[in-house]
């Protein structure tokens, strides 16, 4: 009876269900678990299992976590329990283990820490004018918490949405939706006067219509901008307000036909944008060409200039935030064995060529130092597997933390698996699936 041959388990009975994960004879199981419900102690038995079924030897077993912290208090538990000292590893410090037995020297690990890295790199790129636009035009179009109101379910949570994260343009005028804060900051960012909301130069007022006021309008031109909120089918979300016998989308473009038919009476010109090229990408590449062809003049702020405004808005946070989110676009690129083509070939967003010259310079500097950093050792330990220079000399590998797995972790797990085979115990939870400590070794 296995539960006689290894329980308790730290003191613990345990549950059919941890019984069945322990004793259940699989090349290959994933256990997946949430918080709290054992699944270290699983481990500890599974091990305990092994060792005392004749299953496996101490040295052939691998047990692998994410954190220096996490595979300390394993390999602990583990000894004791058993009494045995069984290998307990992160996988980057498997990596540097094979690379020191292929090479016959330790590799040298990068000291670089990567978000002072690219702040210097940005930091050289002040005086680039290209460089800096890019980068201004980055932090002012791709805003990290942007929604539509086709997001939404309802109205409600629609303008709680606002309130939290409210629009507000380079002029500090509070917008009324992201679109139209894109628009007046285009405006801005181009030397085009605009005043927002500017009651219209006639009187609208009747029994069903009140005054007007259009989005935008152009003081040197005498022209009118409309952001309308329709997507391509020309309809709005279903929670807008509408009079009874109508839907919210009839009563919307009814409303649109109002103030086209106001501005041909009155000969003012309008110029329409919509939400749904704001969808699509090409909201703001439009609105040029319209008012190109309707004779505004561009009077662009240089890099220079679009920066100061940055610095007057809190650039420190700003610029952090635009460093933690490179740190962790490298980190997932190099945990996935991913270049800068790849990163081109996944995305079109404008991050990638802002990404490029700094992940560019980092490799180029680790080259330079004759050093690799820690995603760098698992892909070169994989390759090392792969070319027959490390053969696989355990039984049984048991993974912690499976959800935080990345390919690169995957393929050298595979790769050990094809130069010889091994059985793979996997726990998990899925609801908690983020890279943690990625430097650890």
């Amino acid at each position: 009876d296995a539960r006689s041959k290894i329980c308790p388990v730290e003191g613990k009975i345990l549950d059919n269900q941890q019984l069945r994960c322990i004793v259940k004879p699989m090349a290959n199981h994933l256990v997946i678990a949430g918080a709290g419900t054992g699944k270290t102690t699983t481990i500890v038995g599974k091990v305990k299992y092994l060792l005392k079924t004749g299953s496996c030897k101490p040295e052939d077993i691998l047990v692998l976590s994410f954190t220096n912290a996490s595979a300390t208090e394993m390999r602990e538990r583990i000894h004791k329990e058993t009494g045995l000292n069984i290998e307990v590893s992160t996988f980057h410090k498997l990596g540097m283990n094979i690379l020191t037995k292929v090479n016959g020297i330790t590799p040298k690990i990068t000291k670089i820490q990567l978000p002072s890295f690219i702040k210097t790199e940005i930091a050289k790129r002040i005086n680039d004018p290209a460089y800096m636009r890019s980068l201004c035009n980055y932090i002012i179009y791709n805003h990290k918490y942007q929604k539509s109101e086709f997001d939404f379910k309802t109205k409600q949570e629609y303008d709680e949405y606002l309130r939290m994260n409210p629009p507000v343009s380079f002029k500090n005028d509070s917008i009324k939706s992201y679109g139209e804060m894109d628009i007046a900051n285009f405006l801005y960012q181009n030397g085009i006067k605009y005043e927002y909301e500017k009651e219209y130069e006639h009187d609208t007022r009747t029994s069903e219509y009140s005054q007007y006021y259009p989005d935008f309008y152009l003081p040197e031109y005498g022209y009118y901008i409309e952001y309308f909120g329709i997507n391509e089918k020309g309809n709005v979300p279903d929670y807008f307000e509408s009079k009874p016998g109508k839907t919210a989308s009839e009563e919307y473009r009814e409303g649109m036909e109002w103030k086209r038919n106001l501005h041909k009476k009155y000969n003012t010109k309008l110029i329409e944008c919509y939400a749904y090229e704001k969808f699509k990408g090409s909201l703001l590449a439009n609105l040029e060409r319209k008012l190109k062809e309707s004779g505004v003049k561009f009077n662009p702020l240089s890099p220079e200039d679009m920066w100061n405004e940055i610095e007057k808005r809190n650039s420190k946070n700003v610029i952090n935030g635009i460093v933690d989110l490179m740190e962790t676009i490298i980190s997932l690129l190099k945990s996935n064995n991913y270049g800068v083509n790849d990163f081109m070939e996944m995305t079109k967003s404008p991050m990638v060529e802002l990404l490029a010259p700094i992940y560019e310079a980092y490799q180029f500097t680790l080259e330079q130092n004759g050093e690799i950093d820690f995603n760098d050792m698992i892909n070169m330990a994989t390759s090392a597997i792969r070319d027959w220079k490390y053969e696989n000399k355990y039984k049984y590998v048991i993974v912690d933390e499976y959800q935080d797995m990345s390919k690169s972790r995957y393929k050298l797990l595979k790769a050990l698996r094809d130069s010889s085979f091994y059985n793979i115990f996997c726990v998990g939870d899925d609801w908690q699936s983020i890279y943690r400590d990625r430097k650890s070794v």
